[in-house]
């Protein structure tokens, strides 16, 4: 069937967790000097070369500030385990790092960073390495009294009116918001340096605060974006137009399995359709409707919630926002019960990007006890 969802043909990539034996201890900064009473002060260190994390956030969390790993502890955007984040002090904001801000799990993140380097996020290496920005990691590799002070960078110059720097964690609609703007009212003022609006990066600048007419809509609702224009995952409740398509236990790769490549919610595919256990959902590797693992919808065609958790379906068409893949199951069903399954919930339909609680949900996996179950078919 055209459409069918088929999984990459490599390792599948999990949010990469800091495990146990990857933790690390926090050294402090006065160590006590074994039979003295005085406290060793070291020489000052060099600053350790800037880290570009976005890379590094993709590959833990798909960009998710409250990711959870469903194998550990680990937690946020960075995947901080409990323990870390506690020896880190990271508690003043949040018990677990997915509770405090984007901010403030960078705030820690470069805490970490500059006492032991990139090793704690050595699980994931494999997935953000060379694209870190990070020249050499001097800071983990050469003791503190034989490096040389290194002069500090001048400050960047101040943004001038109508500038906006962006930091890390921001969305071109959060930043819209902030200013007064809607994200296409801001994308339209920098379409010369931004030409996808899901991707901005640190240290852009972006121009703010233009002038404006007011968007076509309802005042104060989003405006449905034109058909394939690619949609900022911060924006909510935006009406979209998506190709949706199933797969199941019977075609997943490997055949037989329920495997996954960005688990959020679930160690692999599954759900049940509610706003608190969405199902998940494979999207394109890249390109049109290649949305972030984490990222949520509702589907009125089959009456669930659903969550990217998954990659590897085909390019969306034209005339449509992206492409859904929808995790039916099929365990307990034949191939020619899940393929008709799969048949009958295919075409194209809306979704609602970021939805609100509240929306009519018909609960339960698409296939079950050997039926398929979405509305108008049982």
């Amino acid at each position: 069937m055209s459409g069918r969802h088929r999984k990459p043909n490599h390792t599948a990539l999990n949010i990469a967790a800091i495990s146990a034996s990857g933790a690390f201890a926090v050294v402090p900064a006065l160590a006590m000097t074994a039979g003295t009473a005085e406290a060793a002060i070291p020489e000052p260190a060099a600053p350790v070369p800037a880290v570009n994390w976005d890379p590094i956030i993709h590959c833990e969390s798909g960009g998710n500030p409250a990711a959870q790993n469903p194998s550990s502890t680990a937690s946020g955007l960075y995947q901080f385990l409990d323990s870390t984040w506690r020896s880190l002090g990271g508690t003043k904001y949040a018990a677990r790092a997915k509770d405090a801000t984007p901010e403030q799990q960078r705030e820690i993140a470069e805490l970490a960073y500059s006492q032991s380097g990139l090793t704690p996020w050595d699980a994931s290496r494999g997935c953000w390495a060379g694209q870190e920005g990070q020249v050499r990691n001097t800071a983990a590799e050469t003791p503190a009294k034989h490096r040389k002070p290194t002069p500090k960078p001048a400050p960047a110059p101040a943004p001038t009116a109508g500038d906006y720097v962006v930091k890390a964690g921001d969305t071109l609609a959060r930043i819209a918001t902030g200013h007064g703007e809607t994200w296409q009212q801001l994308w339209d003022e920098n379409r010369s340096s931004v030409v996808n609006p899901n991707l901005i990066y640190p240290g852009q600048h972006l121009h703010v605060g233009g002038a404006h007419t007011a968007p076509p809509g309802t005042a104060g609702t989003p405006a449905p974006a034109p058909a394939g224009t690619p949609i900022p995952s911060g924006v909510t409740g935006q009406k979209l137009t998506i190709e949706l398509t199933g797969y199941s236990f019977q075609d997943n790769t490997p055949p037989g399995s329920a495997t996954v490549s960005h688990p959020i919610l679930h160690k692999q595919a599954g759900g049940t359709g509610t706003f608190d256990d969405p199902i998940t959902v494979a999207v394109p590797n890249s390109g049109k409707g290649r949305f972030p693992a984490g990222t949520k919808f509702y589907l009125s065609s089959v009456q669930r919630y659903v969550i990217v958790e998954d990659t590897g379906a085909s390019p969306a068409g034209g005339g449509v926002d992206g492409h859904l893949d929808m995790w039916i199951g099929g365990q307990d069903g034949t191939r020619a019960a899940t393929d008709a399954c799969m048949s009958a919930l295919t075409g194209t339909v809306p979704a609602e990007l970021n939805p609100p609680k509240g929306r009519p949900v018909m609960a339960g996996p698409i296939f079950a006890g050997g039926a398929c179950h979405i509305p108008g078919k049982h």
